[in-house]
Formats: C-alpha cells, sequence, structure tokens
C-alpha cells in the first residue's frame, strides 16, 4: 500500500490557507449607494424613531394599542 498520497493530503490540509489581496484598494467602502446609505449610531438614536414610522405600518401599530 503506497502511503506517499496520504501523507501530502494531510500536509497540505495541515498547511493554513488565506487568500492575500496583493492589487491596491481604490480607496475606503462607498458609505451610500442607490437607495442605500451608512447610519452611524450617533444618527440612528431612539429620540425620533417614532417620527419615522413606516405608512405601511401604522395600522399594525394601532391593532397592538387596542390590545392594552
Amino acid at each position: 500500500m503506497d502511503l506517499l498520497p496520504y501523507i501530502k493530503e494531510h500536509i497540505l490540509l495541515a498547511i493554513p490557507m488565506r487568500v492575500i489581496n496583493t492589487e491596491k484598494k481604490e480607496g475606503p467602502a462607498p458609505q451610500s449607494g442607490t437607495d442605500w446609505n451608512v447610519v452611524s449610531n450617533d444618527e440612528n438614536d431612539d429620540s425620533g424613531a417614532k417620527d419615522n414610522v413606516d405608512p405601511r405600518l401604522v395600522d399594525l401599530a394601532k391593532f397592538f394599542k387596542d390590545e392594552d
């Protein structure tokens, strides 16, 4: 029985492999795009959350108020 293929496989599986990108980066990640933008934690505080209710969910909010 030839053990050489099994030994090679075991050695290759034991070597940690990592993909390294050698190309230059174009800059930081985009902060906005089509129909989206990045929101930081400072901008996403709960103080104005009630003012920004999705109009499609207004009836759902009324449903839960009736149960209380």
